[in-house]
């Protein structure tokens, strides 16, 4: 392990430190420690590389169902390894439950701009777009051609069971 790989990871220690507000909380210290006991399988208060990444999968999971799809891009493996060992101290080949917590940290610092990206897209984005894409629609008269298209696809070939059960429903539900 290089002296500029240790001396990167206590810089992002430090910034860990000061992370997001919600990452300093204890409900993410305790889904922390819950994902750091369920990776540690032989109860040895240490974690592999693999058991790391794992561990980090299941953070972000359980992420995912409070702040949704923002949540769930991990990093690489390979960005999890290099954390795995600048945090490795004594060249155990295992972190402890703080340093896990800590990597935990660095890693899911970039959610929270995620999750503010991702929902004000898709709250004040996503609207304009989609009144762009009709007012277009209309604009070239699809409209117009799915009626056509409709009328005369429906009436040749749909089956005249479907066509009476859709000639049952009020035109006002359409």
């Amino acid at each position: 392990m290089t002296r500029s790989k240790r001396q990167r990871f206590a810089n992002l220690r430090e910034k860990g430190k000061a992370a997001r507000f919600w990452m300093r909380t204890k409900a993410f210290r305790n889904l922390c420690k819950w994902s750091f006991d369920i990776c540690d399988r032989d109860s040895s208060g240490e974690i592999d590389k693999t058991e790391l990444y794992a561990g980090l999968l299941l953070v972000h999971i359980n992420l995912a169902k409070y702040a949704g799809p923002a949540a769930c891009y991990p990093p690489d493996r390979e960005v999890v390894e290099s954390l795995f060992e600048a945090s490795d101290d004594n060249n155990s080949g295992g972190i402890d439950e703080e340093e896990f917590l800590m990597i935990m940290i660095i890693l899911c610092s970039q959610i929270t701009f995620r999750i503010i990206a991702y929902y004000f897209f898709l709250i004040f984005i996503v609207p304009y777009l989609v009144t762009a894409n009709i007012s277009i629609l209309n604009f070239i008269g699809v409209d117009d051609t799915i009626r056509v298209f409709n009328t005369l696809i429906w009436d040749k070939v749909a089956p005249t069971f479907l066509q009476r059960v859709v000639d049952l429903i009020p035109d006002k539900t359409w």
